[in-house]
């Protein structure tokens, strides 16, 4: 910083050496902090990783169990005609009774 530059304008060999022994621990302590964020970076992306990997098997089970539920259904589906044709069959054609007289009231 500051201190570095007017090292450098006193001149001399040992203002020089310290500037730059200053610049040399700044950009050392910078690169150490680079590195601790990039480290807490990959470590989020790890998490995030996992996270996507639960997602994913999440979502491919539930295919799944969709696909299957969908099949038993296709296999169970019947058509209306064919709901009509067994009605018909059942009924014969004849619709419910009606009673003529009412039920008598000690039965």
């Amino acid at each position: 910083g500051s201190e570095e530059r007017a090292l450098l304008r006193r001149g001399g060999r040992e203002g020089r050496g310290e500037a730059l022994e200053g610049l040399r621990e700044q950009v050392v302590s910078g690169f150490a902090q680079v590195d601790r964020e990039i480290e807490q970076v990959r470590q989020r992306f790890d998490g995030v990783d996992r996270e996507i990997g639960l997602v994913k098997s999440a979502v491919l089970e539930n295919s799944r169990d969709l696909r299957d539920g969908l099949q038993r259904f296709e296999e169970k589906k019947v058509d209306r005609e064919e709901i009509d044709a067994i009605v018909r069959r059942v009924v014969g054609g004849r619709t419910p009774r009606r009673r003529s007289s009412p039920r008598p009231s000690h039965l």
